[in-house]
């Protein structure tokens, strides 16, 4: 994987820089994961009939969630726009 600092050095061959923000979004992520104050919310198994209807919605945070569990969704799974699950998970 590319550092940084050669990105940034390709970059300035093509047009000028201004306002650049490197961060270490993997270091974010753990912070991230230390300072949750609730386990991550986990879907119960459904087991739905043949020629039954279950919806099914890919959400994104906790607060979406809840919300889409509270209307009578059958199975949520976390994602979004930019997290899109694995068709496994689905």
């Amino acid at each position: 994987m590319p550092r940084p600092s050669t990105v940034l050095a390709y970059a300035e061959t093509i047009g000028r820089l201004y306002d650049v923000v490197v961060e270490d979004m993997a270091a974010q992520y753990q912070q991230y994961l230390l300072g949750r104050s609730a386990p991550p919310i986990q879907s119960p198994a459904y087991n739905v009939e043949p020629g039954s209807i279950a919806i099914l919605a890919v959400v994104p945070g906790e607060g979406l969630t809840r919300v889409f569990q509270s209307l009578g969704t059958t199975a949520v799974v976390p994602g979004g726009q930019t997290m899109i699950p694995a068709p496994r998970i689905l």
